[in-house]
């Protein structure tokens, strides 16, 4: 069955992207068209998500693999600025605004 590839302009931000759940759904993301931001606690995790993804630039996509804790804000912030410069080349990418 052909992918659509329904989000192939779109960046995803997976967070828990290291296993489960959030592998899974990086999967989904990746064979729907998405380039994903792959994030977890575990780094290593994160980058063997991004190999399952077919790593970077698989089917001209580029998958990023990314160490971060979501659950510290400024974390967050540092991680959404360098998922927009990876992005930025790619897709046109909109930032969100972290209070």
């Amino acid at each position: 069955m052909a992918a659509q590839l329904r989000l192939r302009s779109a960046v995803a931000l997976v967070t828990g992207a290291g296993s489960g759940i959030g592998r899974a759904v990086s999967v989904r993301l990746a064979q729907e068209g998405a380039a994903v931001a792959a994030c977890d606690l575990d780094g290593a995790a994160a980058r063997e998500t991004v190999q399952l993804l077919g790593g970077p630039g698989s089917e001209k996509r580029a998958h990023a693999a990314f160490q971060t804790d979501v659950s510290e804000a400024g974390s967050a912030r540092r991680l959404l600025e360098q998922v927009q410069v990876n992005a930025s080349n790619l897709i046109p990418f909109k930032a969100l605004h972290c209070p």
